[in-house]
């Protein structure tokens, strides 16, 4: 299931928030090895904020 977060309710689902780009990480760093900017174990991209 896919859920769209609008910016005003972030704080609202901020584990789900937290959850999705640690999950991101692991399957993007880890796994796949691609070259993605990291932090702290979470892949946030420029994307995130739009």
């Amino acid at each position: 299931m896919m859920q769209l977060v609008a910016p005003d309710c972030y704080g609202d689902f901020a584990d789900e928030l937290h959850e999705m780009h640690r999950l991101r990480y692991r399957v993007f760093k880890e796994r796949l090895d691609w070259d993605v900017r990291t932090n702290g174990g979470y892949e946030i991209d420029s994307f995130d904020a739009l």
